[in-house]
């Protein structure tokens, strides 16, 4: 094993801000809180980790773990949408920070017309947080700081709509200071630079780069794969498409090692992709002599910038090195992707750019000033700038994991279905989000305005990874497609292929058949999964009988457009090493391909299986239950046999009774401390399948997931399988 140097920390550098600031607000007597005393936060005097004499908080929560507290300003505002006429007045009266607000909630709700002539009650709230930050070196201890600041103020919104429905969202103002005592005090951030490809941003950039390809073994970029086509950026003004050596003799792609970046963006709408500069078979020729820069959408171009600020000749994007209207093309290429993110140099992710028509690289200017005195420390005093950042996702305090966690949330690019594959498989990353680029290796990541890198692990779904184990755990592939479930598509047939390479790679690691979303070796295992449904009882049958487009069989996660999680929701799957008892038989599967990627696009699939129905209880009771979609009750009279999820949504509060469908359990596993002790003798617990039966003899289609345990809330006098499936005989069925 080759050595490895250790790290080196960064050197500090002083901050340099390219932008100019408002002039100090001028504020109503409403908006005078902002300017708030620190007896308000309920803190006192204490030393950071440097020494530093700055404002706690009391402490809350467990150590280690991210800890938000919420502060309420005595700030209460009613208004009428679109307009905001009293904001409006104040602002005219000469208020900043309600002139400054007004334009805020004007631009993040106008597309929101349903709320057009409602009223709203706006609060205020000032968001601080504390965070345990672990840093260390390879072979070097690790050192622990925690960060105690004032992150942002936000403002809550809530409307009662025309149809007596409520709607509630928060507007995120970022909180930011030059440096100085108030911000050292408060742990307020500097404000980033106007451009993010500033000569610091570059330099940090270099250097992280450089301390990976030094400290960290990641695969080189190139050494076994190359892209059939990637842009040159020779002449950044004139870019032109080249194809590789082995595609095509013409070209001059020849050899390994080449360093290219790979985009990983959102198209946007349909209309931003119509217009979008693709590569398609009539301007194939065309863009291989040049393509002029003034051509292309606002993302690329700021790309191509950072790829020469950086010095990489090539980029990948896959609307211009793909040809889009060649399907031929589009199924050769798309099942490459995995290997494209790979090996590039560098992946950058635009999460500032919601389509393709946005810029990265410029920052925001609109600021307002806000006075602040400490009463603790007379000899604090200055002044700090709250900045709006539009469509901040900040629902659930428990959900926060620092600013880079609220960007990758907050994005659209964090919900798109291709972009999860594009992420996990990239060796390095540069973000580029509204408030700050940051950068993540497997290793080590670094955020623009922190002068240290911090220890991560981001490897868990990287098919290198994988390899290098003996065993690969089914929970492994489990979490990554639970957390790819919910990602959205613009066309939904593309579920496989955006998570292809994943499969290929688990595939070569585990030596096991992959079958539409699942894995032979744990079929039986991976059948029970739960989601969040979305659609209702009506037309989720329709949608089950005839799909608008086949993606997948009922049977398989991926048929349904919603998070996905194995197991029943308050009852997880025990790990895939623990033994565990069959309950039904796998007969066959039978699995048509759309294309000629075993991990790509199914045509139809059917597997047969061997195993005990039993007829589900016509009316199910509602479980009470925390969780966003219902748990419901599987009795006979008072005797709680077993749990399910079903996957459609239902208004009932109560209990649900199908209208004229009979619907039926399919026993498929079971495991506990009694397994087969006693032949005949009923498992600790079981879980199974809820079907509906389809116009054909013996066939069904999967409808939900239930579970039955012995003991605790179930009933006692009698095991589960004595009462749902003793006696049964064994039927041959076909899930489709």
């Amino acid at each position: 094993m080759p050595l490895r140097r250790r790290m080196k920390q960064p050197k500090r550098r002083k901050p340099r801000i390219s932008h100019s600031l408002d002039k100090l607000a001028t504020l109503c007597g409403k908006c005078k809180v902002l300017s708030f005393s620190d007896n308000d936060t309920g803190g006192y005097e204490k030393e950071d980790s440097d020494g530093n004499k700055v404002l706690g908080l009391e402490d809350y929560g467990h150590e280690g773990h991210p800890l938000v507290e919420w502060k309420v300003l005595e700030y209460d505002h009613q208004d009428n949408l679109p307009d905001l006429p009293r904001l409006a007045a104040s602002a005219e009266a000469g208020c900043s920070f309600c002139k400054f607000l007004r334009t805020a909630l004007q631009k993040e709700l106008y597309k929101r017309t349903e709320l057009n002539d409602c009223e709203v009650q706006i609060t205020l709230l000032y968001l601080w947080y504390r965070r345990s930050v672990h840093s260390r070196g390879i072979k070097g201890p690790t050192l622990v700081t925690y960060t105690e600041s004032l992150m942002a103020l936000v403002a809550n919104l809530e409307t009662i709509l025309h149809d007596g429905s409520s709607h509630t969202c928060k507007v995120f103002f970022m909180t930011e200071a030059p440096t100085g005592n108030c911000a050292a005090w408060l742990g307020l951030r500097k404000p980033p630079p106007l451009d993010a490809l500033c000569p610091e941003n570059i330099s940090m950039i270099q250097e992280e780069i450089k301390n990976c390809e030094e400290v960290c073994s990641h695969t080189k970029y190139g050494i076994s794969f190359v892209p059939t086509r990637l842009i040159d950026l020779m002449d950044p003004q004139t870019p032109r498409l080249v194809v590789s050596a082995a595609q095509s003799p013409h070209n001059d792609l020849d050899g390994r090692g080449i360093k290219y970046a790979a985009l990983s963006y959102c198209w946007g709408s349909a209309s931003d992709t119509r217009s979008m500069l693709k590569t398609e078979k009539s301007s194939m020729k065309s863009r291989t002599t040049g393509i002029a820069l003034s051509e292309m959408p606002k993302v690329f171009q700021d790309t191509i910038a950072l790829c020469k600020k950086l010095s990489i000749r090539y980029l990948w994007i896959d609307a211009l090195c793909i040809v889009q209207d060649d399907r031929r093309d589009w199924e050769q290429e798309g099942s490459q992707i995995g290997k494209v993110y790979e090996n590039a140099f560098v992946t950058v992710v635009p999460l500032a750019a919601h389509t393709c028509n946005e810029g990265f690289l410029q920052r925001s200017q609109e600021t307002v000033e806000i006075q602040f005195q400490s009463t603790d420390r007379p000899d604090i005093d200055g002044k700090f700038y709250l900045r709006h950042v539009p469509q901040f996702n900040i629902e659930d305090k428990w959900h926060f994991f620092g600013l880079e966690s609220i960007e990758l949330s907050s994005s659209t690019w964090s919900k798109r279905g291709w972009t999860f594959q594009e992420d996990t498989l990239s060796t390095r990353i540069l973000y580029f989000g509204q408030t700050m680029m940051f950068y993540e290796c497997e290793h080590w990541e670094r955020l623009e305005f922190d002068d240290r890198r911090h220890f991560q692990s981001r490897s868990t779904f990287k098919t290198e990874s994988w390899q290098h184990h003996h065993l690969v755990p089914y929970e492994t592939w489990e979490a990554a497609v639970s957390l790819f479930s919910g990602r959205k598509f613009t066309h939904p047939e593309d579920k496989f292929p955006a998570i292809s390479a994943l499969a290929e790679g688990f595939a070569e690691a585990s030596k096991d058949e992959y079958i539409a979303g699942l894995w032979r070796g744990a079929l039986l295992r991976e059948l029970l999964w739960h989601v969040t449904p979305q659609t209702e009882w009506e037309n989720f049958l329709a949608d089950l009988k005839t799909p608008h487009r086949y993606i997948a069989p009922s049977w398989s996660w991926a048929s349904r457009n919603s998070y996905m999680a194995f197991g029943v929701r308050q009852h997880q799957l025990p790990e895939s090493t623990e033994k565990f008892t069959p309950e039904c038989k796998i007969n066959d599967v039978n699995v048509d391909l759309s294309s000629g990627n075993p991990f790509g696009a199914v045509g139809n699939a059917v597997l047969s299986l061997s195993g005990k129905l039993a007829a589900l209880p016509s009316t199910l009771q509602l479980m009470p239950s925390t969780y966003s979609s219902p748990t419901w009750k599987i009795s006979k009279g008072s005797a709680l046999l077993g749990v399910c999820e079903l996957d459609w949504i239902t208004d009932r509060e109560d209990s649900w009774q199908a209208p004229n469908v009979r619907m039926v359990m399919l026993l498929v596993v079971s495991w506990g401390k009694g397994v087969r002790k006693v032949p005949g003798q009923a498992n600790k617990c079981a879980y199974g399948l809820i079907l509906v039966p389809t116009d054909n003899e013996n066939e069904y289609r999967r409808v939900g997931v239930f579970y039955c345990g012995k003991g605790g809330e179930f009933a006692k006098d009698s095991p589960w399988n004595n009462r749902l499936f003793k006696g049964l005989k064994v039927q041959t069925i076909y899930l489709i």
